[in-house]
């Protein structure tokens, strides 16, 4: 009996750790390749006037939006555009 609670609580244990896990091991900080996105995103970048350069992604249909004044970048769509 306590045999079978105890690997009921690792079981469990490990399933919930499981995902923290996945999430740690990220894409780097630097962007991923424009090969390795997939064919319906496109990859947008700009430098900000502190000098940093971000990137990100967005579906192809979209806009870059990117406001330099205050370094805030975020992806558009076709009804409302960069609001």
């Amino acid at each position: 009996m306590l045999k079978n609670l105890i690997i009921a609580v690792a079981v469990t244990a490990y399933a919930l750790s499981a995902p923290a896990f996945a999430q740690q091991s990220s894409a780097p900080k630097s962007g991923l390749p424009i090969e390795t996105i997939a064919a319906k995103m496109k990859q947008c970048r700009t430098k900000c006037p502190s000098g940093e350069v971000k990137r990100w992604s967005c579906p192809a249909d979209g806009k870059c939006c990117v406001w330099k004044e205050i370094c805030y970048v975020k992806c558009g769509n076709q009804v409302t555009g960069c609001l």
